[in-house]
């Protein structure tokens, strides 16, 4: 968790200009981990890959046009 900071009570700063929130101090923990393992997730899927699967899997229509830069 070196690269994250905590910044406030309910708020972890993960990279420049993003930040999480969590609901209980008993969070952190679990939710440093996974921020932890993405890099090593996305070794597996891309990030883009990951987000489509989101969208279709809660059946939002999206046009990939508008979707990435």
């Amino acid at each position: 968790m070196a690269q994250n900071t905590i910044t406030g009570a309910g708020h972890v700063r993960v990279a420049e200009g993003l930040r999480v929130l969590f609901r209980r101090a008993s969070d952190l923990e679990s939710l440093c981990e996974y921020i932890d393992r993405q890099e090593e997730h996305h070794k597996q899927r891309t990030f883009q890959e990951e987000f489509r699967m989101f969208l279709e899997k809660y059946h939002v229509e999206y046009n990939e046009a508008y979707v990435w830069d």
